[in-house]
C-alpha cells in the first residue's frame, strides 16, 4: 500500500461529505430507510420470533432481505448521494428508477466482491480487509461511469491505489462508530425493557441500526469515490446517468 506524492486523501473531508450527502437527501434517506430497510427487517424478525424458526432459517431470511431489498435501497440512496456530490439535485423518482435499473449489475458487483472478501477473511483475515479496500468504490464507479461489473471492480482497484492506508484508517473510524452505535442502542433497549433478550432488540434496535449503517455506507462510498476522483485529477461524473 504505497502512497502517492502530492495532495493527500482527506479523511475529514470524506466524513464531512458523507454527512452532507445524507443531510441534503434526508427525506429520501428516511423514506427509503423506513420502507425498504427498517420495516421489512422488523417484520421478518417478528415473524421469526412468532414462528419459532431456528437460527439458520432466520439467517436465510436476513440474507435474502440483504441481497434484494437491502441492495435496492443501497443503490437508490447511493445514486442520490452521487447526484448531490456531483453538484446536482437528487430527485426521488430519478434515484428510484436508477436503483431498479442498476439492480442486476449492482447484484453482480456485490456478490463477487462480498464473496472475495469473505474468502479473504477466511484466509487469515488480512486478505479480506485488503480486498474490501480495493473494491470499496466499485458500486459508485458503476453508477457514475457506466462500467460493466468486472470493469467497475477493476476501476475501484485502480482508484484506491496509492490511498489504501488512508481508506483503512477511515474504515477503522467507521467500525469504531458502528460498534459504539450498537452499544448505545443495546443499552437503551436494555434500560427500556430490563431484559437482554427482549423482542425490542430484534424488532426495533437491529432494524434501526441496519438503517443507520446503510445510510453511512450508501453516502460514504460515493464520498470516498469523490475524493479519489479529485486526487486523480478527474471529474466526478462521466456517464449519462447524471445527464
Amino acid at each position: 500500500m504505497t502512497e502517492t506524492a502530492g495532495d493527500s486523501f482527506g479523511i475529514g473531508r470524506v466524513i464531512g461529505r458523507t454527512f452532507d450527502a445524507i443531510r441534503a437527501n434526508l427525506v429520501i434517506y428516511l423514506g427509503v430507510g423506513l420502507v425498504l430497510l427498517a420495516l421489512p427487517e422488523a417484520l421478518a424478525s417478528y415473524v421469526v420470533a412468532r414462528s419459532g424458526m431456528d437460527t439458520w432459517a432466520s439467517l436465510r431470511i436476513s440474507n435474502l432481505l440483504s441481497a434484494t431489498v437491502g441492495l435496492l435501497a443501497t443503490l437508490i440512496l447511493m445514486h442520490a448521494a452521487m447526484r448531490t456530490l456531483s453538484g446536482k439535485t437528487a430527485e426521488f423518482g430519478d434515484s428510484l428508477a436508477a436503483g431498479f435499473r442498476l439492480f442486476f449489475p449492482g447484484f453482480g458487483i456485490s456478490w463477487l466482491t462480498n464473496l472475495g472478501v469473505i474468502v479473504g477473511l477466511v484466509l487469515l483475515i488480512v486478505p479480506g480487509i485488503i480486498l474490501a479496500i480495493w473494491w470499496c468504490v466499485a458500486l459508485p464507479a458503476r453508477i457514475a461511469e457506466g462500467e460493466g461489473v468486472m470493469a467497475a471492480i477493476g476501476r475501484s482497484r485502480a482508484l484506491t491505489k496509492g490511498w489504501r492506508w488512508h481508506i483503512l484508517g477511515l474504515f477503522a473510524i467507521a467500525a469504531g462508530a458502528f460498534i459504539l452505535l450498537f452499544i448505545i442502542l443495546g443499552v437503551a433497549a436494555y434500560i427500556t425493557t430490563g431484559s437482554e433478550e427482549s423482542p425490542l432488540i430484534d424488532i426495533v434496535v437491529t432494524p434501526l441500526a441496519t438503517m443507520l449503517t446503510t445510510f453511512i455506507g450508501a453516502a460514504g462510498a460515493p464520498a470516498i469515490y469523490h475524493e479519489l476522483i479529485r486526487l486523480k485529477g478527474g471529474r466526478l461524473e462521466t456517464a449519462d446517468v447524471f445527464a
